[in-house]
């Protein structure tokens, strides 16, 4: 048995939105728009395009909006339907810009390329090597003839399965995914001891990224991606449900690794989805003095940023790009932004005693340095 996994490379950068529009892509698809249904298509799609002139790329989907993914979804529609059809496999399943296939090796590949150009024979010219230097795949339907899609080789892998082994890594996986989605695992847990919170969100690494077994092996800490998302979820139910003092010591120790392990590079760019939700945990428990370490933290980490670092745009040609200041400036304006707005849309209506007091001192006059549109205190009455 033979598995491959890949994913399209800066894929929501590269797609035009515009394929949607076109027949080739539409004479795909057994359906009839009526003149309201194409108006509003052909409007949905024209707003894409309108952000995306406005853009340094020029071209691309917007991240983070629900409806890229569909748009996203549908431009690989016939390469669902070329493995379907053409290759039959044993399983075949796509997220987005991500495929995991799964076929018998019944044509004894002995390397990579030799499945690729199996499957590149079977793909009517769908698929095929970028350029003579096969160090990635393209595919290019005609409806997709203004983008690039490109599945690179450094993010392809290919497991040849057989005998033993091959059924003992697929039973291993198989557990994994047992493992995390147990609806036992789902259900919120409070640990006893509120010390062994960090303990669950950190894992010590080896230089190659493997866990530590020994502290002559470790090589750093890291933050554990899934189990900090899984132990905020619960937190998030703790706060709907109990009173914030019964679980403050917990709450605490949470925050206290966040911003050890989370506000520091370059750890912050794999988990920055969830400041949002960090900063209203912290407000609506009226943890104020831990929401300021948690924006003072966040400035000394845009202070290092700013310092140490060069950004550009990805997949945005050097010429065209913006200069590292202006880029970090608007980062830095997003950034704060954002932690203006979820402190306001977290904020009590009703705060207590103490709540009024923690405010006052540790939040009513914050401001970062150059950066009077954050002075909370002016958007709020305590």
């Amino acid at each position: 048995m033979v598995a491959v996994t890949a994913d399209v490379s800066s894929f929501y950068h590269e797609l035009n939105p515009g394929f949607m529009l076109k027949d080739e892509f539409n004479r795909l698809f057994d359906l009839e728009l009526t003149d309201e249904e194409a108006k509003l298509h052909r409007l949905f799609i024209t707003a894409i395009q309108a952000w995306a002139d406005k853009t340094p790329l020029r071209k691309g989907l917007p991240v983070g909006l629900p409806a890229s993914a569909v748009v996203a979804n549908m431009a690989l529609i016939e390469l669902d339907r070329l493995m379907e059809k053409q290759v039959a496999p044993l399983y075949y399943g796509r997220y987005v810009d991500d495929f995991l296939l799964v076929m018998e090796n019944g044509a004894g590949f002995d390397s990579t390329e030799d499945l690729w150009e199996w499957l590149f024979a079977r793909s009517d010219g769908l698929l095929n090597w970028k350029d003579k230097e096969r160090e990635a795949v393209r595919f290019k339907p005609a409806y997709l003839n203004d983008s690039q899609i490109l599945f690179a080789n450094s993010k392809n892998k290919v497991f040849l399965l057989s005998g033993e082994q091959g059924k003992r890594l697929v039973e291993s996986i198989a557990w994994q995914i047992y493992q995390r989605a147990s609806e036992w695992r789902a259900l919120p847990n409070l640990p006893a001891d509120a010390r062994q919170i960090g303990t669950d969100l950190v894992a010590a690494v080896q230089k190659d990224g493997e866990a530590a077994d020994n502290l002559r092996k470790t090589a750093a800490l890291t933050m554990r991606r899934a189990g900090f998302a899984i132990k905020l979820r619960d937190f998030e139910a703790y706060e709907r449900d109990l009173p914030p003092e019964t679980w403050q010591a917990h709450r605490h120790a949470f925050f206290r690794a966040f911003i050890q392990h989370v506000l520091v590079l370059p750890h912050f760019f794999d988990l920055s989805t969830y400041l949002p939700r960090v900063i209203r945990l912290a407000t609506a428990c009226e943890d104020f003095e831990h929401l300021r370490r948690i924006l003072n933290a966040l400035y000394d980490l845009y202070v290092a940023v700013d310092k140490h670092c060069a950004a550009t745009i990805k997949s945005c040609p050097s010429a065209s790009s913006p200069a590292s200041a202006d880029i970090l400036n608007r980062w830095r304006t997003q950034l704060f932004d954002s932690v203006r707005e979820n402190i306001i849309a977290a904020f009590p209506t009703r705060l207590s005693r103490d709540g009024k007091a923690g405010w006052q001192e540790h939040m009513a006059e914050y401001c970062p340095p150059d950066f009077e549109a954050l002075r909370i205190g002016q958007y709020l009455t305590v």
